[in-house]
């Protein structure tokens, strides 16, 4: 009996102690849950702070950097300001080139009114100058003295030059040099007179002709010649200024050079009721010029 009674008092007492420590529990929960409820109450009270990436973002003011729609916004705007400025570079390049071709199209205007002039002006100064030019040769027997030496049989070769311009030729000279060759060496060069200003100067007037310096051959270059072992070849140049170049450094002296190679073909001919000895003058074009 003892024994059971024992057991009862202990049963009492852990009874006892779990009751303790339910209630014990049960506060320290019920504080938690107080201050729980303090907190959410707090958190109430005070305003909600937004998440920087959902700020809201004014037009132009695009400055807050933790903005995601700012940053959107900042893009948006500097690709229509470069779109913009494409548009416009676009535009004043299309002027440009609408200018570029106006401007391209009054100059070839005024090149080609220009040129115009200028070769109408050529034809009136061409049509007015003076021209002295090739207008015959004359050929013949010599006879008299020729370098302190009497000559009885020589051959003398003259050229004539003629005004065929329209105004006069001034401060004209006539120069030449000639060379006697074997008849079968073939003819590449002449020397040409250097010194423009030698030589008797005149005026020659339009229409009018004048006859240059003669070649005169002795007895013996004369014989030479007429048996077909020599040739003569020469060059004449006639040196003068007319109304347009005088005093003009950039017109100059105009200068009508004429080379020519003279031949014995052997016997005579018959001109104009004459007969003279068969003599064949050939230009050398490549030597003469007319400026």
């Amino acid at each position: 009996m003892l024994a059971a009674f024992a057991i009862v008092i202990g049963l009492s007492g852990s009874a006892v102690g779990a009751s303790e420590r339910s209630q014990r529990e049960q506060a320290a929960a019920a504080k938690d849950m107080a201050s729980s409820l303090r907190e959410i109450v707090r958190k109430g009270a005070e305003p909600e702070k937004p998440d920087p990436l959902t700020l809201p973002c004014a037009e132009g003011n695009y400055d807050k950097r933790g903005s995601d729609l700012c940053a959107q916004w900042k893009a948006a705007d500097a690709a229509r300001s470069a779109a913009t400025a494409t548009w416009w570079s676009v535009l004043l390049t299309g002027l440009a080139t609408i200018g570029a071709g106006i401007t391209i199209g009054f100059t070839v205007a005024a090149t080609r009114a220009a040129n115009i002039s200028a070769r109408a002006a050529i034809e009136t100064l061409h049509a007015n100058r003076a021209w002295m030019a090739f207008s015959g040769w004359q050929q013949g027997s010599f006879s008299g003295q020729l370098d302190g030496k009497k000559v009885t049989n020589g051959q003398v070769f003259n050229t004539i030059f003629q005004n065929y311009g329209a105004s006069p030729a001034l401060n004209c000279r006539i120069q030449r040099h000639f060379e006697i060759i074997d008849i079968s060496s073939p003819v590449q060069s002449i020397a040409v007179p250097e010194d423009k200003s030698a030589g008797n100067s005149t005026v020659v007037a339009t229409g009018q002709k004048i006859n240059s310096y003669a070649i005169l051959l002795n007895d013996q270059q004369a014989h030479d010649f007429r048996s077909r072992k020599t040739k003569v070849v020469c060059v004449f140049e006639v040196v003068y200024n007319d109304i347009y170049s005088v005093g003009k450094k950039e017109i100059g002296d105009r200068v009508t050079r004429l080379a020519f190679v003279i031949e014995h073909l052997g016997g005579t001919v018959a001109k104009k009721g004459n007969v003279e000895e068969n003599i064949d003058v050939e230009p050398l074009g490549h030597l003469s010029i007319a400026t």
